[in-house]
Parts: C-alpha cells; structure tokens; sequence
C-alpha cells in the first residue's frame, strides 16, 4: 500500500510500443524503485495511446510493478503523438497528488544513475528560498554569452520544476520540448534579469563511485540526432514555433512572471 500523504515528487512520462524503438519503460520502473529512498515520496503517471498495439504489454508492465511504484495510468488517442506530448503532461498534472512539491517530466528509456535520487531532490529543493525553481539533474551551462536558438539546444535535459514554478507558467510550455522551453526560460532570466533558478543536485553514489547525474539516458534508437527524420520535422516545426513572434510574446510573459515572484 502506497501513502498519498507523503508524496513530494510526481513523476510523468508517456509510453508506446509501437513504433519506438526505444521504449525501455519496464528498466525505467526498476531503477526508479530500486533506487529510490522511500516507495511513498513520489509517484509516477503514465499517459499512453489507445491506438499502441503494445498496449497490452505496457499495461502488463505497469501491473507487475504495482507493489512497488505509485503508478497510475490514462489512455487516450495519440493526437500528434511526439508534438503533443506537452498537452498530454497537462492532463497527467490533474492526476497528480496535490501534496506533491515538484514535477519531473521523463521519458520510458531514461534510468536513474544512484541511490536515494528522492532524496538528492528533496535536499536540493530545500536551498530555494521562494520555492520558484528548476532543478537540472543532467547539467547546468553558462548562459551568459549564448545566443538563444543555443540555449533551446542545451543538454539540461530532464528538468524538474517546483509546483510554484509551475503555478506561474501555467503548466510545462508550448512545445513537445519541455526542457527546451524551460531552457529558454532561464536563458532569459539570466541574460535579462540576472537571475538563475537553477539548482543542480550533489552526486550520487553508485556502485561504481560517483555520479555527477540523477539521470542515465539509454536510448537505443537514432530518432533524435541531427538528419534523422524526427529532427527534421517534428523538431524543425519546434524551433520555428519557439521563436515566432507569437510564442516570444508568452516568453516574455513568462520570464517576467517569474522574475517578479523571485524578487
């Protein structure tokens, strides 16, 4: 049995099968459990298509970790797939426990590299002094001499946002490229504001020694490098879509939103 009472972390993602050569969610599970501190600090919401022929082995998959994971699931039509994943993590938020404290968006093939990842978050969490925050857990770069279209193609990837983050941006962004979008953010509070939201959690430990991420990616397929047929659309029509007049507008909304709750 899984206590809501003390679930701090909301973990969401979606799942297919079909058509993804890097769907690993039944690894992604196991080290999210094996790893974590405690079983009742986060929970994880899964979004998935009812037209995935693999359905039926990710709803299987999901089962078999039921004593050990806080999961649950929705299933609803694919939509644009790739380029509507930030509207379905919009729909897993409602599901979200409303004691939860942060948000952090995975995909299935991602695996945590140490133990006690709840608890590295939960300690970085604690330095922010307004609870207006992202956590990095891949990496932090200097922004300061980087021109936007290269912030929206750094590797902080994975980010985490605190519910009060979340509260002032009206959910995740406008684009499948949630950590694009996050990006683009600090970029601008950086650059604009001389503010930086970021926090980066202390190392973990592994069985080999350090590791300087919570995160280690294993994908296996070749969907999201430069000249693969994804980059070229589904990412392609991203980038024109962040830096159209329109959506630089929201930006800038955004950006000062938060820097006003931050002063």
């Amino acid at each position: 049995m899984f206590s809501s009472f003390g679930t701090k972390i909301t973990i969401m993602m979606g799942a297919r099968i079909g058509g993804n050569d890097n769907s690993r969610l039944p690894e992604c599970l196991l080290a999210l459990s094996t790893h974590a501190e405690s079983k009742n600090r986060y929970e994880v919401l899964i979004k998935m298509d009812d037209d995935d022929p693999g359905l039926g082995s990710l709803k299987a998959t999901i089962e078999s970790f039921s004593d050990r994971v806080n999961i649950r699931y929705i299933v609803t039509p694919r939509g644009r797939g790739y380029a509507d994943l930030h509207k379905a993590y919009l729909d897993l938020m409602l599901m979200a426990s409303p004691l939860s404290e942060m948000f952090w968006v995975l995909s299935d093939d991602v695996m945590v590299a140490g133990h006690h990842w709840d608890r590295k978050l939960l300690d970085c969490a604690a330095k922010s002094p307004d609870g207006v925050f992202v956590i990095t857990p891949t990496a932090k770069v200097d922004y300061s001499m980087m021109a936007q279209h290269e912030a929206l193609n750094t590797m902080e990837n994975y980010p985490v946002w605190s519910r009060g983050w979340v509260g002032i941006c009206g959910g995740f962004g406008y684009t499948f490229s949630t950590d694009g979008w996050t990006n683009l953010i600090c970029w601008k509070l950086v650059r604009e504001y001389g503010l930086d939201p970021r926090l980066l959690p202390e190392p973990l430990q592994s069985p080999a020694g350090a590791v300087p991420s919570i995160l280690m990616a294993r994908t296996r397929g070749a969907q999201d490098v430069p000249g693969s047929e994804r980059w070229n659309t589904a990412r392609k029509e991203m980038f024109d879509k962040v830096l159209s007049a329109q959506v630089q507008s929201l930006l800038d909304y955004t950006v000062h939103a938060i820097a006003r709750a931050k002063a």
